[in-house]
């Protein structure tokens, strides 16, 4: 009797997956592990075990396994413990996630990479392992400690962010083009996607869930979501996203149905399955001739993500106002990458951008900082005493002053009040500096660039496209939001003033970004990032007491109005 070769090869895969995975529980490692080196036993690498002969089928296979890992996530990821997620998280995240992406970019560079490859390399090791770090944590018995809190609300943003990340890759390198009108057509599809999302997604599908919830028995609610799931990735397809992304939006708009749970319990056996297949696949593409030759980019790489991340981190905890023991407790667990940098890396070869050696580097790079993350945590307590004993005694009470206070319930609604200001300003005057940057790029460049200008086209280009996004960019980062309630949580509290600088910096932040962008589009990567870094040391040089001044004008205006206010 005939057999296909691929049951052959789904023979080989589930029964090598099988022996490593019970290896590594016996070993007390993470059973991502396991399938990995499972693939790589499986892979035409290793001639001592069975080949899988069908790699094509197996990638198929593979690719319905993002689905079902993007799908429980999302199953995992709700509004509500968004919106749970606190300030400090937030803002470590944000840190965390900005700076390791502009690590890696930069580090991609020195190394002589090209552009792709450098900016899926920030991509890859700037999202930390949720598996394995609520497994460590779980093992440790360290789930309901106070740094822990810390940890899993970094992790929820961090995948957030990493879903956005995926969306903004496949809309720019899809096409293989960087042009304004590819963009501006990304943009509407986004916006359209968003309002499926957040309209019809959230508000129909649960209440259509809510009515039939009596009809749906353990088969009808399997195929039901199964169902749903792969629509939502048909239609992320049809517009031009990644399968991923629909899955990963299904499972979050189930997520608010009272049938989440039953759904999660229902669909993990079969995520369990693909979820393996995907690992195992991840695995086969480790090439061991790969990995040696580039053996000095895999130890450089694993300690550019331990000690970015962990720096980073701690930085951010810190930043947020929490104390500095907590802050290293939680840095060191994050230290590591994990599923999303295979996610990512796969992105890259799907879509034929990145080059081929970088997929088992950064899957080396990944395992290795797996291993070492048991030995990275329990190096938290004597990093503590090593701080504690060499830092400055008047660094470290200022530490204590900054991240000695809390958030009143006194200033709840002001925090309220603030925030939804700051997220509006975000949001307008990114989405106006978007639409700019594209219209700049798809017909003001191009007017000038046809002008014979004796070689001043690229200066005058600068300095007309810096002219134009000047006042939005202003009015994103210098403009005062609310001065009043700024005033009122200024003088609450230390901590206050920490979260306070912090979403300003943010804001700064993203307004760079934007100004980045304009350079780039003129002139290369390496000479816009110099221009940019150049205007920003220049504006500070000269306007640097004029700003001081301003803003301590700015605070002592401030302050005489809120003592008037309250003495009326």
């Amino acid at each position: 009797m005939h057999v296909e070769p691929l049951i052959i090869d789904l023979a080989v895969i589930l029964c090598l997956a099988a022996v490593t995975t019970v290896l590594f529980k016996w070993l007390k490692l993470p059973l991502v592990l396991g399938y990995i080196v499972a693939g790589y036993l499986a892979s035409n690498h290793f001639e001592m075990t069975p080949t899988v002969t069908e790699v094509g089928e197996i990638n198929t296979w593979a690719e319905i396994g993002v689905i079902f890992l993007l799908f429980r996530l999302g199953l995992d990821f709700s509004f509500k413990k968004l919106l749970g997620v606190g300030g400090a998280s937030m803002i470590a995240a944000i840190v965390i996630v900005c700076g390791m992406m502009a690590i890696g970019f930069l580090t991609g560079k020195l190394m002589h990479w090209s552009t792709a490859d450098s900016v899926f390399l920030g991509g890859m090791i700037s999202m930390s392992s949720t598996t394995i770090i609520y497994k460590q944590l779980s093992d440790t018995s360290q789930l309901k400690l106070k740094f822990a809190g810390i940890v899993f609300g970094v992790l929820v943003v961090e995948d957030l962010f990493a879903i956005v990340m995926m969306v903004l890759l496949t809309t720019i390198y899809v096409s293989k083009s960087f042009s304004g009108i590819e963009l501006g057509w990304s943009i509407v599809r986004l916006i359209f996607f968003l309002m499926v999302w957040f309209g019809v997604g959230i508000y129909l599908i649960p209440t259509i869930l809510k009515k039939a919830r009596r009809f749906l028995t353990g088969e009808t609610l399997l195929l039901t979501s199964l169902g749903l799931c792969f629509s939502m990735v048909f239609l992320a397809s049809f517009v031009g996203f990644s399968p991923a992304l629909g899955a990963f939006i299904m499972g979050s708009i189930l997520a608010e149905t009272p049938e989440a749970t039953h759904i999660e319990h229902q669909t993990k056996p079969i995520s369990d399955l693909f979820g393996a297949i995907f690992f195992v696949s991840v695995g086969m593409m480790v090439n061991p001739e790969v990995v040696v030759e580039h053996w000095v980019v895999v130890l450089i790489l694993t300690a550019v993500v331990v000690v970015g991340q962990i720096s980073l981190a701690i930085f951010g905890v810190l930043l947020s106002g929490k104390p500095l023991r907590n802050a290293v407790r939680a840095a060191f667990s994050l230290g590591q990458i994990g599923e999303f940098s295979f996610i990512i890396a796969a992105l890259g070869v799907t879509l034929g951008v990145t080059s081929s050696f970088l997929y088992p580097i950064i899957v080396t790079v990944s395992v290795l900082t797996i291993f070492l993350t048991p030995f990275i945590m329990r190096g938290a307590e004597p990093a503590i005493r090593v701080l504690e004993r060499f830092l400055p005694t008047k660094f470290q009470n200022f530490i204590m002053s900054y991240t000695s206070g809390s958030i009143m319930p006194s200033t709840k609604g002001l925090w309220r009040q603030w925030m939804s200001a700051n997220i509006k300003r975000i949001a307008i005057f990114s989405i106006l500096l978007s639409g700019i940057t594209w219209f700049n790029s798809a017909y003001i460049l191009p007017f000038i660039s046809k002008l014979s200008l004796a070689g001043w086209n690229d200066v005058i280009s600068t300095a007309v496209s810096l002219i134009i996004i000047s006042p939005f960019v202003w009015a994103l980062t210098v403009k005062p939001i609310k001065p009043d309630v700024f005033v009122k949580l200024w003088t609450n509290s230390n901590f206050n003033r920490g979260m306070l600088i912090s979403l300003i910096l943010i804001r700064f932040a993203i307004a760079f970004a934007f100004v980045m962008a304009v350079l780039v589009s003129i002139h290369s990567y390496r000479w816009g990032t110099v221009v940019a870094i150049s205007v920003l040391i220049l504006v500070l040089l000269l306007f640097s007491k004029r700003i001081a001044k301003a803003w301590n004008h700015f605070e002592v205006q401030f302050r005489r109005n809120m003592d008037g206010n309250t003495n009326n």
